[in-house]
């Protein structure tokens, strides 16, 4: 059912791959099925173009990559939220007032299930994850996924299944730039998803990468506290009754920091800032 692999949800494909990957091994050795015939049905390159019809004196967008990116609103990496992974095209306005699309820019589209040994599913729209080109090309690249052992955005909030903690004891003076201490990942809840967790961090090297940004820790723990909830509620109240927010509201006009779980896709480091500022 082409239908069911162009647009079928992970555990779909995972089945359809189940049951076509064992006709694979009755195919001659010699066949140019997988190696021709199926990545010219389900073109990869056709759809990845940057959207835009040469041939076409308007350069209207057509639909593509990059306007599937744009259609999720996913502006940060699912694997690492590290890497903005927003969309944009480039344009100039022409003399008769219609807009020339010059060219698009787009973040990777990560398989899941690697195109490379599953063609068929190279188009397939829940196999294709917008992704930084760290997570994608140098970290995860061709590495075989399966649902049971790594987590797969389009299933799994993985913000909900971890969280950051530091190792450091008690507050820290504000203007401190360097104390000895780690961020550290840990589970937020025990059971089956442990493993699928353990394996994108591992893969994704999010331990070592997110211990390079302790100085946007510190920063965050000394906007903590000049930002106390008491002294947030301060502000608040303040202000006229017809111009008060939440607290969420007011430290996210504060700091220019998002601040709610439901945001965590709108800016890199955003799981890392809601959970530093729990902790303190």
């Amino acid at each position: 059912n082409l239908e069911n692999i162009l647009i079928g949800e992970p555990c779909l494909l995972d089945d359809i791959r189940n049951k076509i990957e064992p006709f694979r091994k009755n195919l001659p050795k010699r066949s140019k099925l997988y190696d021709n015939i199926l990545p010219h049905i389900f073109n990869y390159s056709s759809f990845s173009k940057d959207g835009s019809d040469l041939n076409n004196p308007d350069r209207k967008l057509k639909w593509g990559a990059y306007k599937y990116i744009q259609s999720l609103g996913i502006r940060s990496c699912p694997y690492c939220n590290r890497q903005f992974t927003f969309s944009i095209t480039v344009s100039r306005l022409k003399k008769d007032g219609k807009t020339l699309t010059l060219k698009t820019i787009k973040p990777e589209l990560d398989h899941f299930f690697p195109k490379s040994k599953y063609p068929y599913l190279a188009i397939s729209l829940y196999n294709l994850i917008p992704s930084c080109t760290l997570c994608n090309c140098r970290l995860k690249h061709e590495r075989e996924f399966e649902l049971k052992t790594h987590l797969n955005p389009f299933i799994d909030s993985f913000h909900k299944l971890y969280k950051f903690k530091t190792t450091l004891q008690g507050t820290v003076p504000m203007g401190t730039s360097d104390p000895d201490f780690e961020i550290i990942l840990e589970h937020q809840e025990k059971g089956e998803t442990d493993n699928r967790v353990e394996g994108n961090i591992d893969v994704f090297c999010l331990r070592g990468l997110y211990n390079e940004h302790k100085d946007f820790v510190l920063t965050i723990i000394n906007n903590s506290i000049s930002y106390h909830q008491d002294h947030i509620d301060e502000i608040n109240d303040l202000l006229p009754q017809q111009a008060r927010v939440t607290r969420n509201e007011l430290k996210r006009i504060i700091t220019g920091d998002y601040l709610d779980e439901k945001d965590i896709s709108k800016e890199p480091l955003t799981k890392l800032k809601i959970d530093i500022c729990k902790e303190y």
